[in-house]
C-alpha cells in the first residue's frame, strides 16, 4: 500500500504537545506507532521538550497575568460540518480588524507558549509553512485565521482529532466531539483549558471580540453557552453531496500527514467509478 506523504513531519498539530502530554498520549495508545511512522514520532519527541521548556517560560513571565484577565466581551464562533465553508467565511469576517480579533495558526498549535515565543518563530520558521493548504486552494501561514480545537486539543488530548493521528481508536476519540458520556472531570478539564486559552488571546488582542471557528463546537453549543452565555453564532451549510466528496479528498490529502498508524483504506476508500455515480447536486424535485 502506497503511504502518501510518508516522510512529512509538517502540517501535523502534534508538535504542538508537551514531552508530558506526548508521553501520555502514548501511553493511552500503547506506543502503538506503525514503524513506518517512527521518524513522525520522533520529530515530534524532539519538538515536545521545546515546548515543555518554553512553557516554563511562558508561565512564569504571563502566567498570573492570564489568570487575572476577564473576557468581557463574548466571542462570536462560526459553527458548520466540516468541508461546508467555515474556513473561507473566517477567513472573511476576520477582515475586520478593527472589530474582531481571531486565533491564528501559530498560536493554536502553540498555545502553551504562543505570547513569548510568536513574534520570534513565525519569522525564524515561515518558510517551513507551505502557502496553501493540502487539500484545498486556502492560503495558509502562521499569521491566518485558524480554528481553536487544537489549542484545548493539544492541552488536554480531549479531541476527535486523535483519532486521525492513530485510527485504530478513532471510536475512542469521537466521544469527545459531543462529550456525552464523558467522565465530567474530562469535561471540565476541557472547559478550563480552552478558557484559559481565550483569556490568553484575548490578553494579546487587547480585548477585541473573539471571532471563532471550529466545526468540532457545532455539537458543543450548549457547552460553549456555559462558558459564554453571551456568545453569538454564525451557521454555514453546504449541499451535502459536495461536503462528502471534499471529505473524501480531505482524507486523501491532508489527513496522510497527521497518521501515527497506517490507516485501513478500506474504511474511506471509494473506488472511482463509485465515485463518479455520485451526484453533485440533489434533484430539483427532492
Amino acid at each position: 500500500m502506497e503511504l502518501k506523504h510518508r516522510w512529512a513531519t509538517t502540517h501535523n498539530f502534534l508538535a504542538g504537545l508537551t514531552a508530558g502530554s506526548w508521553w501520555r498520549l502514548l501511553r493511552e495508545n500503547r506506543f502503538a506507532v506503525s514503524p513506518a511512522y517512527w521518524h513522525r514520532a520522533a520529530f515530534i519527541t524532539f519538538a515536545s521538550i521545546m515546548n515543555s521548556a518554553s512553557r516554563i517560560r511562558e508561565e512564569s513571565r504571563f502566567g498570573e497575568e492570564v489568570d487575572a484577565t476577564e473576557v468581557s466581551r463574548h466571542p462570536v464562533f462560526i459553527l458548520g460540518h466540516w468541508r461546508s465553508g467555515t474556513t473561507h467565511l473566517h477567513n472573511l469576517l476576520c477582515q475586520d480588524r478593527e472589530r474582531f480579533a481571531f486565533p491564528n495558526t501559530y498560536q493554536v498549535v502553540n498555545p502553551h507558549t504562543f505570547l513569548t515565543s510568536e513574534e520570534v518563530n513565525t519569522r525564524r520558521f515561515a518558510r517551513l509553512v507551505p502557502d496553501k493548504r493540502p487539500m484545498d486552494n486556502m492560503k495558509l501561514g502562521f499569521g491566518e485565521p485558524q480554528e481553536d480545537e487544537f489549542a484545548p486539543a493539544l492541552a488536554t488530548l480531549l479531541s476527535p482529532y486523535f483519532g486521525v493521528a492513530f485510527p485504530r481508536r478513532e471510536e475512542h476519540y469521537e466521544r469527545y466531539l459531543t462529550f456525552e458520556g464523558v467522565p465530567e472531570a474530562e469535561l471540565a478539564a476541557w472547559k478550563a483549558s480552552f478558557l484559559r486559552f481565550i483569556r490568553k488571546l484575548t490578553l494579546k488582542n487587547g480585548g477585541r471580540i473573539l471571532l471563532l471557528k471550529s466545526p468540532a463546537h457545532t455539537a458543543r453549543i450548549r457547552i460553549l453557552l456555559e462558558l459564554f452565555p453571551e456568545a453569538r453564532f454564525v451557521h454555514i451549510h453546504r449541499h451535502p453531496h459536495d461536503v462528502f466528496r471534499s471529505f473524501l479528498h480531505y482524507y486523501d490529502t491532508a489527513a496522510w500527514f497527521s497518521y501515527l498508524q497506517v490507516p485501513d483504506l478500506s474504511l474511506i476508500h471509494i473506488s472511482e467509478p463509485t465515485r463518479r455515480t455520485i451526484p453533485s447536486r440533489m434533484p430539483s424535485s427532492a
